[in-house]
């Protein structure tokens, strides 16, 4: 617990046990760290738990959208990157929340991946933009995962729009 109160920043760096143990930390925050290592997903699993893709997962975590109990610690190295699957859970209950498309929706409307690829914007971009309402989000199908996720085609080239300035890709 020592090393990882470390790792994290709880703790200084090569402060021994004794100076350690006598460092004082809010309770509540502790249990729930505790309770989230206990209950951890490492990275490798991630995409499956939420239904999204490697590259996906990775941008996610990227842009602080899944933040990690264990971050890497060096550019590249995510072998040990851990997340609480309560952070999980939250990602895919603000999924569920999102209403079911309609026929006439679905006509005019992508996966998260295709609207990247075919009007530009990262999947960060996209996914943080649905909660704040920069984009309307919908499900494709009633289980909450990454890729039941649609996005309306005019409502990503408004965002490109804004994001570029022209209505453009980058």
């Amino acid at each position: 617990m020592s090393r990882l109160m470390q790792k994290l920043g709880l703790v200084p760096e090569g402060a021994t046990d004794a100076e350690s143990g006598r460092l004082v930390f809010p309770v509540n925050d502790v249990e729930q760290l505790v309770t989230d290592y206990e209950d951890a997903i490492p990275l490798a699993k991630v995409p499956e738990y939420i239904g999204g893709t490697q590259n996906q997962t990775l941008a996610l975590y990227g842009a602080g959208i899944l933040p990690a109990i264990i971050p890497a610690d060096a550019p590249g190295a995510v072998r040990g990157v851990i997340f609480a699957r309560r952070v999980l859970d939250d990602l895919l209950a603000r999924i569920d929340a999102l209403p079911l498309m309609n026929d006439e929706q679905r006509k005019l409307s992508l996966s998260v991946g295709e609207a990247c690829q075919r009007h530009g914007g990262t999947t960060a971009e996209l996914i943080a933009a649905v909660p704040s309402g920069k984009i309307a989000g919908l499900r494709a199908r009633p289980d909450p995962r990454l890729d039941a996720i649609r996005v309306l085609v005019p409502d990503v080239l408004g965002f490109r729009q804004m994001a570029t300035g022209d209505g453009g890709s980058p």
